[in-house]
């Protein structure tokens, strides 16, 4: 990989505003070496606000196997701290895995973020934890599966019923997790 120091071009104002700043910016250019996948990884928060963030702070977090294997980068987590003490887990799975990189996310197989305590074999997960709040599975007899089967049937019948889809879309519910 080169790296190189560069500026970018960016409206410091609103978007009808004619004024403009440069900035000092890196970027980095990777080239292939033969038969090898080239695939980034880009993770970016964006917080729409006035005056003030919302958000204390910002740190990715590794996501492994239940063995603890790490996962590649391309696997995602990152914890934002919210300045009223609350925290946001946000954790992706690359389900693609163009460079076929082991462990990998696999459907119905458990993967875990260490720090947040947190088993799940979604794709997606967010969650929100309040400041000194207990975390409370009250389905902890049943296995994913039937779990999955539950919260499907009552998000369709409840929530999902209401939402006008275009033809032939199925809603699925990937993960599922209330913090009380």
């Amino acid at each position: 990989a080169h790296a190189y120091i560069c500026e970018g071009w960016v409206v410091p104002a609103h978007y009808n505003s004619t004024a403009e700043t440069w900035i000092p910016r890196i970027m980095v250019r990777k080239t292939s070496t033969g038969t090898e996948t080239l695939a980034s990884t880009f993770v970016a928060v964006i917080e729409p606000y006035e005056n003030k963030s919302n958000i204390k702070s910002i740190r990715r977090l590794p996501l492994e196997s239940l063995e603890s294997a790490p996962f590649s980068d391309a696997n995602v987590a990152v914890e934002i701290q919210l300045a009223d003490g609350a925290k946001d887990l946000i954790a992706a799975s690359d389900v693609e895995n163009p460079r076929n990189q082991s462990p990998a996310w696999k459907p119905n197989q458990l993967y875990r973020q260490p720090e947040w305590n947190l088993q799940t074999d979604g794709q997606w997960c967010w969650i929100r934890s309040a400041p000194d709040t207990p975390r409370v599975c009250r389905m902890e007899q049943e296995d994913l599966v039937g779990i999955r089967k539950k919260l499907d049937a009552h998000i369709k019948k409840d929530y999902l019923r209401k939402v006008q889809a275009p033809a032939g879309v199925k809603p699925v519910l990937r993960a599922w997790m209330e913090l009380n």
